[in-house]
């Protein structure tokens, strides 16, 4: 079954914006990365970046590049408009010639002779059953499960549009679909389709994150759309960014959200608390044309752009607080974050610490209170030690 959906707008007003500048890092071709466009990021789980780009993969640790080319590796074309990581680790690139897999030591190739339905790749996207979801153009979806691919169009299915420019699952495993003609949701069963009430270009759907509360976000040559599973709330020009055209959006561990403009309009932020910032290359950024981003488990934010290559911004701490009052000896925490320990005595001085990622301590020392900051986002157990006497929540 397929629904179909014309959106009406509320559009929020927003006018506490303020301008600020923080430290970019650039990298080009000049320290190692294989072109200077650069279409698509992914991080690894150890931290490293692989970049997307006109002429090869690059890797990079944070201090070598590694770069793969089909002259110097099996990877199928040189042109990587997407990448994702599978969750065994896997990297697959998207390319004008088919998919590469990478295993870190072996590569395997399909295009359309052993499965997929169109050769060029604009998107690729892995469920929680390690599915991978792959947008076309003109063909619409394959789908492989690792052994067999299923193809979805506009002939055999409620795919809005055969052109798919990006994917995004959610929690619950629906799949949304970013076309050149507005949005399809799928359920596994059914499909429902969003057309903008204000037609093109705002059905083009360069680019979709999801927040940490559901929201999703929907990046259009006209805007950037919420949709909060009931309404949509528009953002242009009028009313915060700084460019319509938005080529790429992604989400930091703050819930803020970044918007990378086409157009030689530059970078937008718009925090929780609706305030805006811009950012340009008169602040460091290495273009005005971002068409790719990508979060750093610390937070920091990489920017992909349109031929000069990648700039890195060091990200905001990480707000995830949570207030500790003690009464015995020895108190057993559990969080989400980095593994951490640390000793506490009266009053309430950090006497030992030892972590993998940053922490920061702040709060009052006096009313038996601390105010613990964590950066992080994996399991671990915070030891505490603290006075008999101490009071606790």
């Amino acid at each position: 079954m397929k629904t179909k959906y014309i959106i009406s707008l509320s559009i929020t007003l927003l006018f506490s914006t303020f301008i600020f500048s923080q430290e970019f890092t650039n990298y080009s071709t000049v320290d190692g990365l294989a072109h200077n466009l650069v279409w698509s990021i992914a991080i690894d789980k150890d931290g490293n970046k692989w970049f997307g780009t006109n002429n090869g993969v690059s890797k990079f640790d944070g201090t070598n590049w590694t770069n793969y080319r089909t002259t110097n590796s099996n990877l199928i074309g040189n042109y990587i408009r997407a990448i994702a990581i599978d969750k065994d680790g896997n990297k697959w690139f998207g390319t004008n010639k088919g998919i590469s897999k990478f295993d870190g030591t072996n590569w395997t190739n399909y295009d359309m002779s052993n499965g997929l339905v169109h050769q060029e790749i604009y998107s690729i996207a892995f469920d929680s059953q390690n599915n991978m979801w792959v947008g076309t153009p003109y063909r619409g979806i394959s789908k492989f499960n690792g052994t067999n691919w299923t193809i979805y169009n506009t002939n055999n299915s409620g795919l809005i549009d055969n052109s798919v420019l990006s994917i995004v699952i959610d929690a619950q495993g629906n799949k949304w679909f970013g076309t050149s003609k507005g949005i399809s949701k799928f359920d596994g069963t059914n499909w429902t389709n969003f057309e903008m009430s204000d037609g093109p270009p705002s059905n083009y759907i360069a680019s979709i994150a999801i927040d940490s509360q559901g929201n999703k976000w929907f990046g259009t040559q006209g805007g950037v759309y919420k949709y909060d599973g009931a309404n949509w709330t528009k953002y242009t020009i009028d009313n915060g960014l700084i460019g319509n055209d938005i080529r790429a959006i992604a989400i930091d561990k703050n819930d803020t959200k970044w918007f990378g403009n086409n157009g030689n309009n530059g970078l937008v932020k718009l925090d929780t608390s609706l305030t805006w910032t811009y950012h340009s290359v008169a602040d460091g950024l290495a273009s005005n044309n971002i068409w790719s981003i990508a979060v750093d488990k610390n937070n920091n934010m990489w920017f992909g752009t349109y031929g000069h290559g990648v700039s890195k911004l060091l990200g905001d701490k990480i707000n995830n607080e949570k207030n500790l009052n003690f009464q015995n000896s020895e108190v057993l925490f559990k969080y989400a974050g980095p593994d951490w320990k640390v000793k506490f005595d009266n009053p309430f001085i950090p006497l030992d610490y030892d972590s993998d990622g940053d922490i920061d301590f702040i709060g009052g020392l006096q009313n038996k209170q601390y105010l613990i900051k964590n950066i992080g986002n994996n399991s671990f157990e915070a030891i505490v030690i603290a006075n008999n006497n101490d009071t606790s929540l």
